[in-house]
């Protein structure tokens, strides 16, 4: 559960979490991001969802497509 996972990421001083895609939104990317923790996001394989995630503050995507990723930020 995902408050577990903030209390986790508390508790033990994480760097951040890896959640799959279907598992975030807007707030809960901003919850671990006001704790100056990172957020990497997996598997996210289209350019409107890292666009998406890049905007609500997520720090990484994990993709089978990276250039796909590259390509949909602009570098």
């Amino acid at each position: 559960p995902w408050e577990e996972s903030l209390r986790s990421l508390d508790a033990l001083d994480l760097a951040g979490l890896n959640p799959g895609k279907k598992e975030v939104d807007a707030a809960r990317i901003a919850a671990v991001r006001t704790r100056g923790k990172d957020v990497s996001v997996w598997t996210v394989n289209d350019a409107a969802t890292v666009r998406k995630l890049a905007g609500w503050g997520a720090r990484r995507v994990i993709s089978d497509v990276p250039d796909m990723c590259l390509k949909a930020l602009g570098r």
